[in-house]
C-alpha cells in the first residue's frame, strides 16, 4: 500500500440498547490478529523499531511521518524483500506481505548500509 491510508482499516459499527440515553451509538473499532501485522516508523536516520516479528503471511507497514526526509527501504543482499527503493519524504507509507519464513534485513541507502547505520529486519516465523 502506498499513500496515507491507515492500516489495518477501521470498521464502523452501530450499537443499540433499548432505553439507553443516546442510543443508537456509532463507533469505530480496529482489530489485528497477533502476528499478522507490524508497523515500522521511518524516522530521520532510524527505523523504529529496528526489528519486528510476524507470522508467515503477515504484513509490515513502513510509515514515513511528516518531516521524515530522504529515506528508502532497500533489501540487504542477497535478499529481494522488502523493497521500496524510491527515496521518499513523509508523510507516506509502504507495505509488504511476507509469505516465507526467514529473516529479511533492509536498510536506507541514503543513511545506512546493509551492515549498519539506518537498518532493520523483519523476522518471519
Amino acid at each position: 500500500m502506498d499513500g496515507d491510508q491507515p492500516y489495518p482499516p477501521s470498521r464502523q459499527g452501530v450499537a443499540r440498547a433499548a432505553g439507553a440515553d443516546g442510543s443508537p451509538l456509532t463507533f469505530s473499532a480496529t482489530a489485528t490478529i497477533a502476528g499478522t501485522f507490524a508497523q515500522v516508523e521511518v524516522r530521520n536516520n532510524t527505523f523504529a523499531p529496528t526489528s519486528v516479528t510476524i507470522n508467515t503471511g503477515g504484513t509490515v507497514l513502513w510509515v514515513w511521518p511528516q518531516g521524515s526526509q530522504q529515506h528508502n527501504i532497500a533489501p540487504a543482499p542477497p535478499g529481494t524483500k522488502p523493497s521500496s527503493t524510491a527515496v521518499r519524504n513523509g508523510p507516506t507509507s509502504y507495505e509488504e506481505v511476507f509469505n516465507q519464513a526467514g529473516t529479511y534485513r533492509y536498510f536506507c541507502e541514503v543513511h545506512g548500509t546493509a551492515t549498519g547505520g539506518m537498518s532493520g529486519q523483519v523476522v518471519v516465523q
